[in-house]
């Protein structure tokens, strides 16, 4: 027996005030962490598009078409993150100069991607149900509606990053139409539902974009290859993006519960963190230590040579007797 609208109503409230009590201990955690406290986790640009965005997508289809809200988040929530944490990365990869900027950049980058994470944990543990085998979930203009949502807010995401102007490299776009088309027409004989093909196809650009930039990258010898680096932080957002509107196409084609996302999610993690860390690895302990161990050492010189150069100052004034003189 179906639970009534009252009934579902009720056990989503109650779920919602437990996820508010331990997140308010994850926050008293979190405010511990680093002198900065909370303030190191939060960005208000990154607050509207890694935890707004998915929160609104899955109360919308939850309240109005009734889909398992718990699987909704852990559906949209970590791809959302990753693809604006690409788009972050490609802003640095085309601007970023100053060898100091990259720790801060990187921390408010890798934002989303953490909000992405927690919010997708949250959906995993509401468990509140799974989307139903060849149901059509969601209308035509809802599909179009999210879809156009969903790319004006990249594109506001992509101009403050880096700006518009990169969208006009066709070497990534080119690629991933390669794919689709080869995809969708190789798997017309297996009766494959289009979403699914488009979401294997848009992780398959997203491996295949990375490898690219890396062969290009290190065959750049010593030389920083922006290209290289554009290349892969743009087929990362790209075919992040693309991976989410399957998402979206299969509410409407009735094809969500044939793509295993929690897979796919996981493969786009793993792509999202290798690039990210490959360009921009933290300080490790033993290095920041000896770097704290030399700038010690450097400070004693230059107080040693201080001293020194008074005392030289000193004897130069000084007048000698006319006796030594001679």
């Amino acid at each position: 027996m179906n639970p009534s609208r009252s009934e579902r109503a009720g056990t989503f409230v109650l779920r919602t005030v437990v996820i508010v009590i331990a997140v308010s201990f994850f926050l008293r955690a979190l405010s511990e962490v680093s002198p900065r406290g909370l303030g190191l986790f939060h960005d208000p640009i990154s607050v509207a598009l890694g935890i707004a965005f998915p929160l609104f997508t899955a109360h919308y289809f939850h309240f109005r078409r009734q889909l398992p809200y718990g699987k909704m988040l852990a559906v949209i929530a970590l791809p959302v993150g990753l693809l604006y944490t690409g788009v972050g990365l490609l802003g640095m990869a085309t601007y970023l100069d100053d060898y100091k900027e990259i720790g801060p950049a990187s921390a408010i980058l890798l934002l989303t991607a953490f909000y992405g994470g927690v919010l997708s944990a949250v959906g995993y543990l509401w468990n509140d149900g799974e989307f139903l085998p060849g149901d059509n979930h969601i209308s035509l203009g809802e599909l179009w509606l999210f879809q156009a949502m969903f790319l004006v807010v990249t594109l506001w995401a992509i101009e403050n990053s880096a700006g518009l102007g990169v969208l006009l490299d066709l070497r990534v776009p080119a690629l991933f139409l390669s794919l689709f088309i080869t995809a969708i027409f190789l798997a017309k004989d297996r009766d494959t539902p289009i979403a699914t093909t488009i979401a294997d196809a848009a992780l398959a650009g997203v491996l295949l974009s990375l490898v690219i930039s890396l062969i290009a990258w290190f065959g750049s010898a010593e030389n920083l290859d922006r290209r290289a680096i554009t290349f892969g932080s743009l087929g990362m957002a790209f075919g992040t993006y693309a991976y989410i509107s399957a998402f979206f196409l299969s509410l409407y084609t009735g094809g969500a519960s044939s793509i295993d996302f929690a897979n796919k999610n996981w493969h786009l993690v793993e792509a999202n963190t290798f690039f990210v860390f490959l360009l921009f690895v933290p300080q490790n302990v033993g290095e920041a230590l000896r770097g704290a161990d030399d700038a010690s050492e450097r400070l004693v010189l230059e107080q040693k040579v201080e001293v020194l150069t008074q005392r030289l100052e000193a004897l130069e004034s000084l007048s000698l007797p006319d006796n030594i003189k001679k």
